[in-house]
């Protein structure tokens, strides 16, 4: 009886944390993409850069986002994770690099000297200064926004 109690606080738990990470993921598209529609990426090559990866969830989140895009190659290149999650990421993309596998492997930010989180109005500039960058295959042209 004790038992089912824990497990259905458990799920409980587990029910609100996914409802709470997917109204992040909504609000974060709609302050970071600025109303734009997400575009097909036919094509292209995308270089995925990640901070580190331990659990590997927000990589493995992103690489199979891509995918969805229609990118012609995936590349990661990845500062420092673990042995095991690297091997698997390994095999969702066309390359990966990794600098460093560490031993212990503790969580990413011990592995910084400096390690903040950015604020929202810093992705939307880092965006927004990406964005410029992008060609756009219709018109041969970069994207202005």
């Amino acid at each position: 009886m004790e038992r089912q109690q824990e497990d259905v606080g458990f799920q409980d738990f587990l029910d609100k944390e996914i409802c709470r990470q997917q109204g992040e993921i909504q609000r974060q598209a709609m302050v970071y993409r600025e109303g734009a529609k997400l575009r097909l990426l036919d094509g292209y090559t995308v270089i995925l850069v990640d901070d580190g990866i331990a659990t590997g969830s927000t990589c493995l989140a992103s690489i199979h986002s891509l995918r969805r895009l229609g990118i012609n190659r995936l590349i990661a290149a990845i500062p420092l994770g673990t042995a095991q999650t690297n091997k698997y990421i390994r095999t969702l993309v066309n390359h990966l690099d990794v600098l460093h596998i560490p031993e212990p492997f503790v969580a990413v930010g011990a592995h910084y000297h400096y390690f903040p989180q950015l604020e929202d109005q810093q992705v939307v500039q880092l965006l927004r200064t990406a964005h410029e960058h992008i060609p756009d295959h219709t018109t041969g042209s970069f994207i202005t926004g």
